[in-house]
């Protein structure tokens, strides 16, 4: 992903503000019970941004697998995560021994951060293609930035 102008300066300004919590999977990542939260697609209108995201900061995108168009296996405060484009949706997984009231306020973390990456993401296509209109910053949808982003991303982002 780094080929691509300015995915570099995008990295590291992720990992220092929207995903810096996020880090590198454990080797025993398969501990404790697995809890899933679903990503509505009006949440996450293209699910490979997301993917795109995560791979910035350095992390590694497995797939295709049954079912599944992708999936990235990482941490989040030491806890293990894994994001899956799957046959109905972006599913996000977290897999812990924590009580169910924090537990479900871990997973609405990482899918709030998740969200907020989207800016960055965003923004940085939309100065690479010359398309960056105004968006968010003006009450209007993503959608321009969005086309933008597409016409940038390499074909296994989406």
């Amino acid at each position: 992903m780094d080929s691509l102008p300015g995915a570099a300066e995008a990295g590291e300004r992720l990992k220092q503000t929207s995903l810096r919590d996020f880090g590198p999977p454990q080797e025993d990542e398969r501990r404790g019970p697995a809890y899933r939260l679903a990503i509505l697609p009006q949440e996450a209108p293209l699910p490979g941004l997301y993917k795109y995201a995560l791979t910035l900061i350095g992390l590694a995108a497995y797939g295709p697998g049954e079912k599944v168009a992708w999936w990235v296996s990482f941490t989040y405060k030491g806890e293990s995560c894994e994001l899956a484009h799957q046959k109905f949706g972006l599913r996000l997984y977290l897999r812990t021994e924590a009580p169910e009231e924090e537990r479900g306020k871990t997973l609405a973390q990482v899918a709030k951060q998740l969200r907020s990456s989207m800016r960055t993401v965003e923004a940085d296509s939309g100065r690479r293609t010359g398309d960056a209109r105004q968006g968010r910053r003006d009450g209007g949808q993503s959608a321009p930035v969005a086309s933008a982003c597409l016409r940038v991303l390499p074909r296994t982002c989406r």
